[in-house]
Order: C-alpha cells, then sequence, then structure tokens
C-alpha cells in the first residue's frame, strides 16, 4: 500500500512540474544576464531552470558522498560472515563457563 502511495506522490511531482515548465515557456520574457563583461538575453525560464539544475547538482554533491558511506556501512553490518572470515567471531572466542563451585552472589561477597 506504501509502495503505491509513494508512486501516486512521484506523478504527482511530475504533473505540477510539467505544468510549471508549460506556464514557464508561454511567458518568454527576455532578461538581461551581466556575467562580468558579456551580456546576454536569456528567456527567463531558462536561467531559473538552469539555477535548479546547478541546485540539484550541488546538493547530490553534498548529499550523495554520505549515503554511499551509510549504505556501505549498513551492507557491511548485514552480510553473512564467510567461512574462515575474521569476522566470525564464533571461531575465534569461546563462551566463558560459570565455575561449578561458586555461586550467583560469590563475587558480590554475600554470606549467603
Amino acid at each position: 500500500m506504501k509502495q503505491w502511495i509513494k508512486g501516486l506522490g512521484w506523478i504527482l511531482v511530475a504533473l505540477i512540474l510539467l505544468a510549471l515548465t508549460i506556464l514557464a515557456m508561454q511567458n518568454p520574457v527576455p532578461v538581461v544576464l551581466d556575467v562580468f563583461v558579456w551580456k546576454y538575453s536569456v528567456p527567463l525560464f531558462l536561467l531559473v531552470l538552469a539555477s535548479f539544475v546547478a541546485g540539484v547538482i550541488v546538493a547530490l554533491g553534498v548529499l550523495l558522498p554520505r549515503h554511499i558511506r551509510l549504505f556501505w556501512r549498513v551492507r557491511n553490518l548485514t552480510r553473512e560472515p564467510r567461512q574462515g572470515d575474521p569476522a566470525d567471531h564464533k571461531s575465534h572466542f569461546k563462551p566463558i563457563e560459570p565455575d561449578p563451585g561458586k555461586g550467583q552472589n560469590a563475587d558480590r561477597g554475600d554470606p549467603r
């Protein structure tokens, strides 16, 4: 059920972006863009679209390395250890067995 709702959300976002793109293309207001000594006359929707794409690229550049790092950490923590793998602690450690001569309270010094 959640997959269906998530898919519906993406369709809604795509329709809103499509409507905004059509609106922007029907209103091609020229804007003068001054870059140092150059002057460009660019439609406003292209300028807004280019700044949006630049923002997405910057956000991906900032967020993607962390997501990749977390993905590898989760993958390494959830994978099954192989035979003889150092991550397989069962082959290196033995469980501590209790001393049969002492009770539960022997370490605390209780007189019981």
